[in-house]
Order: C-alpha cells, then structure tokens, then sequence
C-alpha cells in the first residue's frame, strides 16, 4: 500500500509554502512545521473517526467536496476560504472538542500561536482530504476503514511527538523503546521500561521547540534507546558466556548550535538549520530499504524546505552570521554526506531519494559560501 503521507507532504512545495505564509503572515518556517504537524495529525484523527465502517462512511462522504489539487486550488483561491472550508469540513467528523484537542497540541509541538495553527490545519485538512479522494474510487465505508488501518504505521513515524498521545499512537521512538522491551529478556524488558519512562519525561520537561521538529527530539530518544541496547547486549553475556560480543556502531552527532544565534527579524535561523540538518542525518541514516526510504521522505522534504527558507534570507545575514552559519553546516555536512552515499547505494531507495539529496547539498553548499 502506498504511503498517503508521503505522498501528501510531497504537494507541500516550496511555492505552496510561500502562498500559506503570505496569506496568513507567517514565516516560511512556521508553515513548514505547521504542515509537518497538522498533515499527519489531520490523517491521525481520520484514522480514528474512520475504524469502523460508519465512522468511514461519513469520511467518504466528506470527501465529495475535496480538491484533488490544492495547488491549483490556491492558485486561483483564497486561503484564509480555503481553510475555513478545510475546518468545517474537519469539525464535522471529529467535532468541536476534537477539533480544539488536535489543533492545541500542534500549536504546542511547533511553537506556533494556536489561531495561525487552526488556519493552517485548515489548508492541511484540505491537503488530506484531497490525497485520501484520489486514492477511494469503489471503495465502501468498510474499504476506507482498510485503506485507513494500512497508513497507521506511516503516520506513527511522521507524528511529532506532542501529538501521538493525543490520537492514541505510538511515536517512532516509543515504538523503538517498546518493540526492544518486547523482544529481551525479563532484565533487558526492565531496561527498556526504564528508557521509554524516561523518553516520556524528557519529552514532557523539554520546553517546546519553535520549529516543531528540532534535533533535540530525536537526539534524545535515540540516545537513550542507544544506551538500553547497551545495557541488555552487555548483562545478557553475564547469562551466557558463549555470547558474542555485538559491534560498536558510531553514529554521527547532531550539529551543535552557533556560539552566537544568528536572527534574521523574528527567526531565529541558527535554530532552524541545526534542527534540519540533525533531522536530515537522523532520517538518512535510518534508511535501510525502499520502505523506509518513503517513510523518510516526508521529513527530508520539510528538512530541505527549512534549508530552502534558509538561503532565501541569506542576502540578510552580515558578514559573521554568514561565518556562523557556514560553520554550522561545515560541522554537519559530513555526517550528511556519508549518509547519502549509504542510501545511494541501496537499490531503490537511491533512486527515490537522490533527487532530493542533491538538491539539499547543493543549497547546503550556497550556506558555506
């Protein structure tokens, strides 16, 4: 089954980006992080209301009045119209309550004012609703209810954290923690319990980040997860002698912030690039094959787009942020780089991501410059 997310994020142009973030005066940023909540979240909510075949009747019914292409849509359109229609379109399937639950944890997860989140999830709805009516010719409630059961893992890993217990979904790095503990024996599984606690509590003592998907995030998670692997690997030989010792891994960090924050007007960009390039390193370098390729991609496409709003204030910057910011991307590109040519040698997944990969380097590049 195709990845509706991916495919859904991928309409998310740099253009259709510019349009929202004109229409409702926001930052480029703010729109890409937005989007990168409310896409999945919106999908999320439609899983839910869509688990039994009444709830999905209603969705097919809903999907009557979707635009099959919001880019052409707003082209010719009103935003500000277009996402009044996107929420009532919402409102009526999960209603008010669910409507305000979903669209305060996506101002939470971002950092973004809840009134410019709602009108955002408004156009995200619209994205949604217009992917789902491509993909429902012949279908019955009972047949969206499938196609909806199908796409629950691609939204679990496109989930920002803040929203997965709001919709009752696991995160990426939950399911990491709990799929580890499922899998060890009883002392690993109490070493497991242990990270996802403590996953739990960092995620929830952490202010939030402005961008909705800083490195921090994942860096965390993944630590700690890290740091279980080590722990269950190394008792379990205490148990058996005869145990092969694993091999260290060496995973690259993620890029650490300029000395100095580089602002340019309101946004800070420093923050910006070092939360797209760790989130660029961390989706490449858990590419192993075509399917996690797709599930990569949505991210690397919002990581790219931050980097695209990036070089697009460059000719704001003075000459020590411009010296900062291509220190920033010097220290990450590296890791960057050896991640791509891993994936670029995978069958399939190089062929999916290389566009994407050179493009990214190269604005990367104009960073260093």
């Amino acid at each position: 089954m195709a990845n509706l997310i991916s495919d859904i994020m991928a309409t998310a142009t740099p253009a259709i980006i510019n349009k929202i973030a004109l229409g409702f005066g926001l930052s480029g940023n703010a729109v890409t992080s937005l989007l990168g909540a409310a896409i999945p979240g919106v999908m999320g909510s439609l899983i839910n209301k869509g688990s039994t075949p009444g709830g999905a009747k209603d969705i097919l019914t809903s999907l009557v009045g979707a635009s099959p292409n919001l880019v052409s849509t707003l082209s010719s359109g009103n935003a500000a119209t277009l996402a009044k229609q996107g929420t009532s379109m919402l409102t009526a399937l999960i209603g008010h309550d669910g409507l305000s639950t979903l669209n305060n944890a996506i101002a939470g997860s971002t950092g973004v004012p809840a009134a410019s989140s709602a009108s955002v999830m408004g156009l995200a709805t619209q994205m949604v609703m217009g992917g789902l009516a491509k993909n429902v010719a012949g279908l019955d409630g009972a047949g969206l209810c499938n196609l909806l059961a199908l796409q629950k893992g691609y939204v679990e890993q496109a989930l920002p954290e803040g929203l997965s217990s709001v919709l009752g979904m696991a995160s990426t790095a939950n399911a990491a923690a709990r799929n580890m503990g499922s899998a060890a024996t009883p002392a690993a599984s109490s070493a497991a319990s242990t990270v996802r606690n403590t996953v739990s509590q960092a995620s929830h003592s952490m202010p939030a980040a402005s961008g909705g998907m800083g490195w921090l995030k994942y860096a965390i998670p993944v630590a700690l997860i890290a740091l279980a692997a080590w722990y269950i690997m190394g008792h379990r030989g205490n148990d058996d002698a005869t145990m092969t010792k694993p091999t260290a891994t060496i995973t690259a960090a993620a890029p650490a912030a300029p000395a100095v924050a580089v602002m340019v007007g309101d946004v800070d960009v420093s923050k910006t690039l070092t939360g797209a390039l760790g989130d660029l390193t961390a989706s490449l370098g858990g590419v192993t094959d075509v399917a996690t390729a797709q599930t990569a991609l949505p991210k690397l496409q919002i990581a790219g787009a931050s980097i695209t709003n990036v070089l697009g204030v460059l000719d704001k910057f003075t000459p020590e942020q411009k010296a900062a910011v291509a220190g920033l991307v010097n220290n990450g590109l590296p890791a960057i780089t050896a991640a791509a040519l891993k994936v670029e040698g995978i069958a399939g997944a190089g062929d999916l991501l290389k566009p994407l990969i050179d493009a990214v380097v190269t604005n990367l590049s104009y960073l260093t410059k």
